[in-house]
């Protein structure tokens, strides 16, 4: 979708900066998805999926016993799916061919919205940057000038709404229209007629989330650590500035930069839902042959002072330089073709993929 010159003129003047629209962007042939696949996810418990209804009240799925089970989602309620990549092809395709500019560790998901006329979620902003993809139907988006923060929201309601809305732009979408929205822009979504937004939305982990997952990694990490080797202090019962010092640096030699990226790695690539995986200890890998990402999979990798290291899932394989070429192979096209050869502990290494179910 966005490459070249059109790539570098959206980072510079869109890019977490102001909403932009995209017309014609993507031909949705070659990414057929039906509301009716996407309503039949919803009977499963594994599948995040939520409806609002027009009283912006909150129903959480599975929805076994509703009309979106049928295909169909009910009068003034928006249906929304989440994780599409994970469970329908067209929309791993979709990510990969057309939103290869971002990161594939960066895209958090394909959100599937279906609702039909006048259905909405009501007006309110997210954290992260987002693509709204219209792939069926129309949608108009009503949008304020942006810059809100969390207590913008009215505490009262089940969903994220804002206090106070004021639409300053407005955007019909048709297929193949694509809007971009930066964090903290407010938008009001309306479905005209049966409509199927699809949000390809960004990871953008606050602080607080951030720090949290670095603890509980470095406390698995520091199980079998010793006591800090403490001077002994003056005895007048104050607290020296010599005791920050030392306290800053053991948490900087804890917190290296290595451990962060390593850290990191293991946290982007970590699956929302493991139970998707089926573990198969039955195939046994032999070296050279082919193997494809099963959809739920998520992958990186990265040079860590001088080491080379694969993330998948969350966990982190430290790899050798011969098998740099696979590893980036399987990351960019979720493919491994018959031929590419590992190392003993690349060998290792997919045999465990196999085993988890995260190639096959």
């Amino acid at each position: 979708m966005l490459q070249g010159e059109r790539l570098t003129e959206f980072q510079e003047l869109y890019w977490r900066k102001q909403a932009c629209v995209f017309r014609n962007a993507i031909d949705l042939s070659a990414y057929p998805i039906a509301v009716n696949d996407v309503c039949q996810l919803t009977l499963s418990e594994l599948v995040e999926s939520r409806m609002i209804n027009a009283n912006h009240q909150l129903l959480l799925g599975p929805f076994e016993n509703t009309d979106a089970s049928q295909g169909f989602v009910p009068e003034n309620h928006l249906l929304l799916v989440q994780c599409l990549e994970q469970y329908l092809d067209s929309a791993q395709s979709l990510l990969r061919d057309q939103f290869h500019f971002v990161p594939a560790w960066q895209v958090d998901d394909v959100m599937a919205s279906v609702g039909n006329t006048g259905a909405s979620c009501g007006a309110h902003f997210d954290q992260y940057d987002v693509f709204l993809l219209q792939h069926q139907g129309n949608k108009r988006w009503l949008l304020d000038d942006g810059g809100h923060i969390e207590s913008d929201l009215d505490d009262n309601q089940e969903v994220r709404l804002l206090k106070g809305f004021k639409a300053t732009q407005t955007y019909d979408l048709v297929p193949g229209d694509v809007l971009y929205l930066p964090p903290g822009v407010g938008h009001f979504g309306i479905c005209d007629g049966l409509s199927m937004t699809l949000s390809i939305g960004i990871r953008n982990p606050t602080p607080a989330e951030l720090l949290a997952d670095l603890s509980e990694f470095m406390i698995e990490d520091l199980a079998e650590s010793t006591p800090m080797n403490n001077q002994l202090y003056s005895t007048d019962g104050g607290l020296p500035a010599a005791v920050a010092d030392e306290l800053f640096g053991e948490v900087s030699r804890l917190f290296s930069p290595a451990t962060l990226q390593r850290w990191y790695g293991c946290y982007v690539t970590r699956l929302r839902e493991p139970e998707l995986l089926f573990p198969d200890d039955t195939r046994e890998y032999a070296n050279g042959m082919s193997l494809s990402a099963t959809l739920p999979c998520r992958m990186s990798y990265a040079r860590i002072d001088q080491m080379f290291y694969f993330f998948v899932n969350g966990d982190a394989f430290h790899l050798t330089d011969d098998d740099e070429a696979w590893v980036v192979t399987l990351c960019s096209a979720r493919e491994l073709p018959t031929g590419c050869l590992a190392s003993s502990k690349g060998i290792d290494c997919l045999q465990s993929l196999l085993y988890a179910g995260a190639v096959i």
